[in-house]
């Protein structure tokens, strides 16, 4: 199987989205916990999981052009 940027895009990563602080503008942060601590703000939940998505692809092109190890979420099965 190849391992590109369409498989690990495809992958069910667990996503953790959280509501801005209220010291803060209104909005919402996503991010990818098993991707590193780096995560996306957006003003509505809709539009900070759009940008996750964006940023998620970015990031999967560099890890893979740099030959960097990508983790992988593990199967759950009930």
């Amino acid at each position: 199987m190849n391992k590109d940027v369409e498989y690990y895009m495809s992958l069910p990563y667990p996503i953790l989205l959280t509501p801005a602080p209220q010291t803060e503008e209104p909005g919402w942060y996503a991010q990818i916990p098993l991707l590193g601590e780096w995560k996306v703000d957006g003003a509505t939940q809709v539009e900070a999981l759009e940008i996750l998505e964006k940023v998620k692809r970015v990031w999967f092109e560099i890890w893979l052009e740099d030959g960097d190890p990508i983790p992988e979420p593990e199967s759950i099965t009930a």
